[in-house]
């Protein structure tokens, strides 16, 4: 049979068709199988390092990207959460990835918080670095002459201490005085 340059192309992007189908399917099977993953004994790890880089929107949303660095020392892991103290009807946009490649996660509303739980196969006991990024909208307060963000770069909720935290907030426009911003500590 001779295909012409018409016929060669409608079987190349049929069979790009195919093959995509059958990653996505690949991939919807492999997260199944991780969130049914669940090891059981003693386990510990620290969190080495998180980054949470914050950027306030001009339309009052806040986007976070949070960098989060595991050190697997004892057990075997399937999974990590965090919760992020907002209804999930606020949040939206969200994705985790494990060196830019999509990571398989959940999303579970609970009484005061959203948890976002990504799962993996971790037991060799390796460091691991987890991208979260989602968006918050009603965070900012706006008033009459200024708006407020108040919000914690790290909680409190966290059951391991992060060893290296880092945090930067990015501001929709330009501050001509730096005395008009007000920073606190707890």
């Amino acid at each position: 049979m001779h295909f012409n340059k018409k016929n060669r192309i409608v079987a190349a992007i049929i069979l790009l068709v195919l093959l995509s189908f059958m990653v996505s399917s690949a991939y919807a099977l492999d997260c199944s199988s991780l969130k049914q993953l669940r090891y059981s004994g003693s386990k510990s790890y620290d969190i080495t390092k998180a980054f949470i880089d914050i950027s306030i929107q001009p339309d009052g949303s806040v986007v976070f990207d949070e960098n989060i660095t595991y050190d697997f020392y004892s057990g075997k892991f399937s999974f990590a959460y965090v919760d992020i103290p907002i209804p999930q009807t606020d949040i939206s946009d969200i994705t985790v990835q494990e060196n830019d490649q999509p990571a398989c996660f959940d999303i579970a509303q609970g009484s005061l918080s959203t948890r976002i739980t990504w799962y993996y196969d971790e037991p060799d006991n390796n460091k691991r670095t987890f991208q979260i990024r989602y968006t918050l909208r009603n965070v900012v307060k706006t008033y009459d002459d200024y708006s407020e963000f108040y919000w914690k770069v790290w909680g409190d909720e966290w059951t391991v201490d992060a060893k290296d935290i880092e945090g930067r907030i990015h501001l929709p426009k330009g501050v001509d005085d730096p005395l008009k911003i007000y920073l606190g500590t707890s």
